[in-house]
């Protein structure tokens, strides 16, 4: 998990890949695409970014995570509706590790089952995992909030490249594990 500083430069190594995704990220539809695009960088090795081709391909696999986000995001919703916004946001960050750990099972080895599966959830809350983790989404906000500060650029690419940063970081703490 030594990468942080290559981490956060992955997103700006292709400038035209970065202001194209962040513009398309903006659309509902699209982002499927985008999303099949951040389980490549997931599975793949740390370096150059992949390239975007196959959008079928990239959609396919964006909509198998938008699925596991779905899962993730049920029991959520299920407390909001219960008993309010606190504990549904308790559950939501409770949710966190096994959500992101399940996309990166995904992105490795393609199988919605293996994704979900009680080996992949009870990984997922190790304390050594979910303590990398938390390393790794406070380098994300980080340069989702720097980004903030940025004109135009910075504002369309907040969502994009932090989920590059994300993603490349990831794919690192899959390495370890």
């Amino acid at each position: 998990m030594a990468h942080y500083l290559q981490a956060i430069r992955r997103p700006f190594a292709d400038l035209s890949l970065l202001i194209t995704f962040s513009f398309l990220s903006f659309f509902p539809v699209i982002n499927l695409v985008i999303l099949g695009y951040l389980l490549d960088i997931i599975a793949g090795p740390l370096g150059d970014l992949p390239e975007p081709d196959q959008i079928l391909r990239l959609f396919v696999r964006g909509a198998r995570g938008f699925a596991i986000a779905i899962t993730f995001f049920f029991l959520p919703a299920v407390v909001f509706f219960l008993f309010g916004s606190l504990a549904a946001v308790l559950v939501f960050v409770i949710s966190v590790p096994g959500l992101l750990y399940s996309l990166t099972v995904l992105a490795c080895e393609k199988s919605l089952e293996s994704a979900l599966s009680l080996r992949t959830l009870a990984f997922a809350y190790k304390s050594s995992y979910v303590s990398q983790l938390f390393l790794a989404l406070v380098v994300t906000f980080s340069i989702m909030v720097f980004l903030l500060f940025i004109p135009l650029i910075g504002w369309v690419s907040v969502l994009f490249a932090p989920g590059v940063t994300l993603a490349t970081l990831l794919g690192d703490l899959k390495e370890e594990f």
